[in-house]
Order: structure tokens, then C-alpha cells, then sequence
């Protein structure tokens, strides 16, 4: 099954948050597929779809998600 979630961020520093963004799909057997400092775009397993998408949560505020 695939699933495509987008999660908006406010965050104070984006080249951090973007590397962050990156390590967390890798920690989690995932890769990046896009990365810039206004979007990230991650592969991860759909099984581990929330932990990532709250881990990347916790990198600012979020301003939007949708599943």
C-alpha cells in the first residue's frame, strides 16, 4: 500500500531542519528524494508513516497535515 502525506512546518532555521528531515526517513529505512529548504520530499515504508510524520513534528510548528 502507498500513502502521501504532506506536513507544513514553521521552523526557525530550514537548512537544519531539512538535514533533520532527511536523517529521520534514513533512521527509519527510508531515503530522501528531493530535499530544499522550502520542501523535503522522503520515502519511507507506509508501516512507519506516523512515527515519521511525528518525529518530523516535533522539528517546529506545525502548520498543516494531511494523510
Amino acid at each position: 500500500m502507498i500513502y502521501s502525506g504532506n506536513v507544513r512546518l514553521t521552523v526557525t532555521q530550514p537548512d537544519s531542519a531539512s538535514r533533520s528531515i532527511a536523517r529521520i526517513a534514513e533512521a527509519f529505512g527510508g531515503y530522501p528524494n528531493q530535499i530544499s529548504t522550502e520542501r523535503v520530499v522522503i520515502r519511507v515504508k507506509a508501516a512507519d508513516l506516523d512515527a515519521v510524520i511525528a518525529a518530523i513534528a516535533r522539528l517546529g510548528k506545525v502548520q498543516s497535515r494531511e494523510i
